[in-house]
């Protein structure tokens, strides 16, 4: 009840939404919630003051609030908004620059609405242009086009040719390696999810473009001699071979995923798992021989599989039939390999510590004789007590040391 209360008599607070929990018990809200997982209802104050039981009916707005408030948006715009003021009765009095420029503007608003809800359900709609609908048929000739129309029809397909454009395009140019080239380190599901997307809205598009209603626009830009008929049959090839490539591609990937599925499930003697990073620096003061076998054998697997890879992109001609001309293989390995180069370098670089580690340790059971046997085996266990408490350092960070982007840039045995 305080929150009811609050928004009762605080002129500040403006918003309540009320939903339902699973339990079917109203939940209450000062505002709208981030995400709304059942239907809800909303009131709002038209000014900041308070609410009594006299006014509350001339001072609220209120209504239903959809748990996917951009569909019910969409569906305001399209069904009601657009309808409404589409009538030519409904704004018969209003005069007529006025009338045409709301027209132009809320149908703008509808085709922006299509375009986002495509983008919610990650597909690219293309909207159509303002009076196609009231064309029905194919166009034999310019002249079954009402004289009304003629201009503003024309502008509006050349106008929506343009949107389109736009759209196709910035489908099209998006890369499969922007993760990499941001400086993430996606794992190769990425790209098969990449492909698999890229095709499903390049097949969204590519059934948009042969409806009927584009049938429609291409008839009249080319009856109508447009500039913009060659810049719709471009936009139309570049769909096709888009199309035609993704689908090529997830053809395939399909073997190859496969097989990446298998290796991430695998016990791969390579990942960070198996030399566990929490541990791999705590046997300098332990099991040193022990891990350093470990971290060898990953080094050794590291450099069997650049040695494959090396092997394949030089030997290309093996692997394809031999009336088939081979195609050199010309992907950037270091978009591939630049994350697993760092945490190489990396390993490379612990080996080298416990190897040294190694050496250094032994010195502690070394007995040194003769004349200046004494003055020697002192200095002799300096060094090794100096050696052990470098050691200590690095068995104690508090870092990820096989993380190659977790790096520090000075350490307490710096300062040594």
């Amino acid at each position: 009840m305080g929150l009811f209360t609050e928004f009762f008599e605080k002129p500040d607070v403006l918003v309540l939404v009320l939903t339902l929990n699973p339990a079917g018990m109203i939940i209450p809200c000062l505002g709208f919630p981030a995400s709304l997982k059942s239907k809800g209802m909303y009131f709002i104050k038209k000014k900041p003051e308070n609410i009594s039981q006299d006014n509350y009916k001339d001072r609220l707005v209120y209504g239903d609030i959809s748990p996917t408030p951009v569909d019910q948006l969409i569906a305001i715009v399209e069904e009601v908004l657009y309808s409404l003021l589409n009538q030519s009765e409904n704004v018969s009095e209003w005069p007529r620059v006025v009338s045409e420029d709301i027209v132009r503007q809320v149908h703008k608003l509808k085709s922006e609405m299509c375009v986002m809800g495509g983008k919610i359900k990650g597909k690219t709609l293309l909207p159509t242009p303002e009076h196609l609908g009231s064309l029905d048929g194919t166009l034999e000739s310019m002249e079954r086009i009402p004289s009304s129309l003629d201009n503003s029809l024309l502008h509006a397909i050349e106008t929506i040719v343009i949107d389109w454009s736009r759209q196709i395009r910035d489908v099209l140019s998006k890369d499969s390696a922007q993760a990499l080239l941001d400086g993430l380190h996606p794992l190769p599901r990425v790209e098969f999810e990449f492909w698999d997307a890229r095709l499903m809205n390049l097949k969204c598009i590519h059934e948009q473009l042969n409806r009927p209603k584009v049938n429609k626009i291409v008839e009249i830009l080319e009856k109508a001699k447009s500039c913009y008929w060659p810049a719709l049959q471009n936009v139309y090839t570049s769909v096709t071979e888009g199309l035609k490539e993704a689908n090529d591609t997830v053809l395939y990937l399909k073997p190859l995923q496969i097989l990446l599925e298998e290796m991430e499930q695998a016990d791969f003697t390579m990942t960070r798992t198996y030399l566990s990073p929490d541990e791999v620096l705590k046997g300098l003061q332990g099991k040193t021989e022990e891990v350093l076998s470990g971290i060898s054998l990953s080094l050794s697997v590291l450099k069997e599989l650049y040695r494959a890879y090396e092997f394949c992109c030089t030997n290309m001609k093996l692997f394809f039939k031999k009336d088939k001309k081979p195609v050199p293989w010309e992907f950037p390995s270091s978009l591939a390999f630049s994350r697993i180069n760092s945490f190489f370098q990396r390993v490379q670089t612990i080996e080298d510590l416990y190897k040294t580690a190694v050496e250094f340790l032994k010195l502690e059971k070394i007995e040194l004789g003769g004349v200046r046997g004494s003055i020697l085996g002192s200095q002799v266990t300096q060094i090794s007590d100096e050696v052990f408490e470098l050691v200590k350092v690095f068995a104690d960070c508090k870092y990820d040391p096989l993380d190659p982007g977790d790096s520090v840039s000075r350490g307490p045995w710096q300062d040594r």
